[in-house]
């Protein structure tokens, strides 16, 4: 009698138990979550390179020899002009910071993750972009790591909620701390390629605050120091 009552008790206790991860797995899977993002604050510090080189492209005759040299410090002269009034660093990140929009989420969907940029903030040459991060499309990523095949196999065999769970959940909060670490300075890299010099540093919310306070801080001391400056000058 005592053996098989404990055996029900057994059996009951079982039953509780996998009630319990049922619905755990249940509630864990059908919650709604907010999507992660993080922050790309840009400070565009010279354009001269990039116009350098469009001058240079556009130029109707390239000399050689002494002419040529003369004919590159005219167009590097130019260029900083150019730089420091028509396309200087204010007017350069207001463009940038509304081009970047788009061109930021077309890259990132070329490697399957669907995101959206917003200008969050904009004075003179420092801009905040805020990148959302909706999905994640785990055949794309393999692709992108070489293992399509085995991802469309793996992915194949999950089911439909487990795959939207995974691709625009849990993915997207795995890879946007991976992006705040590393996207500063692969664009910053991209972009000096391209003859445009910047400084960016991405971060997730929690460090956003801080680094923005730091900055308006540094950008009101250079105002002031520039301010001083002016009147020194007409003092004399």
């Amino acid at each position: 009698f005592f053996s098989q009552r404990s055996a029900l008790l057994m059996d009951f206790f079982f039953l509780l138990i996998t009630l319990g991860v049922v619905v755990a797995l249940v509630i864990y899977f059908t919650k709604k979550s907010t999507k992660p993002y993080l922050f790309i604050n840009i400070t565009v510090i010279s354009t001269a390179g990039a116009i350098h080189g469009k001058i240079a492209d556009n130029a109707p005759h390239k000399f050689e020899g002494r002419f040529g040299k003369f004919q590159q410090n005219v167009q590097q002269h130019v260029a900083h002009a150019a730089s420091k009034t028509v396309a200087n660093p204010g007017n350069a990140a207001k463009q940038m910071s509304q081009k970047m929009c788009g061109d930021i989420p077309e890259k990132m969907a070329l490697q399957g993750i669907t995101a959206q940029a917003e200008c969050r903030f904009l004075k003179g040459s420092f801009f905040v972009l805020q990148l959302t991060i909706h999905k994640v499309d785990l055949i794309k990523l393999g692709a992108q790591k070489g293992q399509k095949d085995l991802a469309e196999k793996v992915v194949g065999h999950l089911p439909s909620f487990v795959k939207d769970k995974l691709e625009m959940d849990i993915m997207p909060n795995v890879m946007a701390p991976k992006m705040a670490q590393n996207m500063g300075k692969k664009m910053m890299q991209e972009t000096q390629e391209k003859g445009v010099q910047l400084d960016v540093w991405s971060c997730m919310p929690a460090a956003e605050g801080d680094y923005l306070l730091r900055q308006l801080r540094q950008m009101d001391e250079v105002s002031n120091d520039s301010g001083r400056s002016h009147e020194d000058i007409s003092s004399y």
